[in-house]
């Protein structure tokens, strides 16, 4: 993974690029000490993935873009807003979250299966 230093405050980092080509990608809570809190600039697009587990501490994506091998994600309870998070292959794709979160209102409204954690 690529991380970019969020030049907000300094605390908090960024993901803007995955090179790895593993199917099972989890974003680590932490890089260097630094809460990972977004993903930006769609960097799981042209991967093989099947799973993503984006921890506990994202809050934020930017031109998010997950490819349609895509099977399940893991959305934070802290995601509050996916306006620019496209999921190609929506018909096979699950997102797991906390019952009640944003996680599972967006999942009932794009007709994605939800299951709780």
């Amino acid at each position: 993974m690529v991380v970019k230093e969020n030049a907000k405050d300094g605390d908090s980092v960024s993901i803007k690029a995955y090179n790895g080509s593993d199917p099972i990608v989890v974003i680590p809570e932490q890089i260097d000490g630094k809460d990972v809190i977004s993903i930006i600039n769609g960097p799981f697009s042209n991967d093989s993935l099947k799973y993503v587990d984006l921890g506990y501490n994202l809050k934020e994506f930017d031109n998010a873009y997950f490819s349609d091998t895509l099977e399940v994600i893991h959305l934070p309870a802290g995601v509050e807003n996916l306006d620019k998070v496209v999921f190609f292959g929506e018909d096979t794709l699950t997102i797991v979250g906390k019952a009640g979160s944003f996680a599972e209102t967006f999942a009932k409204e794009e007709g994605i299966k939800f299951e709780a954690e």
